[in-house]
């Protein structure tokens, strides 16, 4: 008896939830660019908004100091006032756009800074019974300060080392197997990753200002 009771528990919240996807909404909300940069002979950049349904969406915006990644990939933040936004809540009515600026209010003696833009959907639940689909977003925001700059990625034993000014972005690696490996990975200046691959391995990586 109690292996049935089970079983239907099990199947009730199959319908249950089942019923709550039948009801769900679309995304509400997406975001242009999804990479941010400001270049050394400017302040500022935009960050545009895009409403698709029939409902305002309220988004909240928040922008931390991007230290670096933990060995697992996590994010290190820390808080700044260095990023000004000219509007930390935005209100998209329906069907409609929204533009922010993202502006600099200082800048470090560092040829890049770098920081994370969190962007969060906390538009009010619907009455309706509908369950929106939240929007949720980390952005990279880079910020140089030297025109010419760049990454360097140098390779010891499995151990990639960042010796240049500025961040590489890793997007996949061959491993010692000979297979390939797809991440998205930063490493930031004077930072190491350690992966799988032996000196001279081949490892995709960018230093551009994303």
């Amino acid at each position: 008896m109690k292996s049935k009771d089970l079983i239907m528990k099990h199947i009730i919240l199959f319908l249950a939830l089942a019923l709550s996807l039948v009801n769900t909404s679309n995304a509400a909300v997406s975001v242009s660019p999804v990479h941010l940069g400001v270049a050394h002979d400017t302040r500022s950049t935009s960050l545009k908004f895009i409403n698709d349904t029939d409902k305002e969406s309220v988004i909240d915006v928040r922008v931390f100091k991007w230290v670096g990644q933990k060995d697992d990939g996590s994010d290190i933040l820390e808080d700044t006032n260095s990023i000004i936004l000219s509007r930390p809540v935005v209100m998209v009515p329906a069907h409609g756009e929204l533009t922010i600026r993202i502006i600099v209010k200082t800048r470090t003696s560092n040829a890049e800074d770098a920081y994370r833009v969190v962007v969060t959907d906390i538009t009010p639940a619907a009455k309706d019974g509908t369950v929106a689909v939240r929007m949720n977003s980390v952005l990279p925001l880079f910020v140089l300060n030297a025109k010419n700059s760049r990454g360097v990625l140098k390779l010891n034993d499995g151990v990639l080392t960042n010796t240049g000014d500025r961040h590489v972005r890793i997007g996949g690696y061959t491993d010692r197997n000979g297979d390939q490996v797809k991440m998205l990975r930063y490493v930031f200046p004077g930072q190491s990753i350690s992966l799988s691959v032996q000196s001279g391995g081949d490892v995709i990586a960018s230093d551009d200002i994303y």
